[in-house]
């Protein structure tokens, strides 16, 4: 009896390793970048919908906070996002049940130093679902939540040449299918 349980417990294990190393999300450690803390802009918006910008501000803001990367001083460098598209498409079609469809939600970062030249840039997109009957604005908060901590975990692993070296722009791109 207690071979069947260790056997089930190792296979388990296994199957939850291979599952974690098989999937596109990975971890960053705290201070693997130097890029410290950053001053977050307010966002653009170059979709139809309204309220994309304040969404994404709302989670860059309480995401960035929590890892400890945000900060208001005026001479830190400064992120900035734009919201450049917003596409809705059905994933499901069941005439049993209730239709699903997801946004894709696409976005530019940008982090300058104080003096205006670039030091990273980024593009990520991700989805948020929402319901036949709904609106895709209805899928903003979980689309904009997942690009936010996207966002984060590359701010942590920037890693920039200091001035006195020559500033480099590093460039990251982070689309999901």
């Amino acid at each position: 009896m207690s071979r069947t349980r260790s056997s089930i417990l190792s296979c388990s294990l296994g199957l939850f390793l291979a599952a974690l190393t098989g999937c596109g999300y990975g971890f960053v450690l705290k201070g693997a970048g130097n890029l410290g803390p950053v001053l977050v802009q307010s966002s653009v918006n170059h979709t139809p919908l309204r309220s994309a910008a304040m969404v994404l501000d709302s989670h860059l803001e309480s995401t960035l906070a929590a890892l400890g990367v945000s900060g208001r001083a005026e001479d830190l460098p400064r992120l900035s996002c734009t919201i450049v598209e917003a596409k809705g498409q059905e994933i499901s079609a069941n005439s049993a049940a209730e239709n699903r469809f997801r946004l894709k939600l696409s976005v530019t970062a940008q982090v300058t130093g104080p003096d205006g030249k670039a030091l990273w840039q980024g593009s990520f997109s991700d989805y948020g679902a929402y319901a036949s009957g709904g609106q895709e604005e209805n899928a903003l908060d979980e689309a904009c939540e997942k690009i936010a901590q996207r966002i984060a975990q590359s701010l942590l692993a920037v890693k920039i040449q200091k001035p006195d070296t020559g500033e480099k722009v590093e460039t990251q791109e982070s689309t999901v299918q």
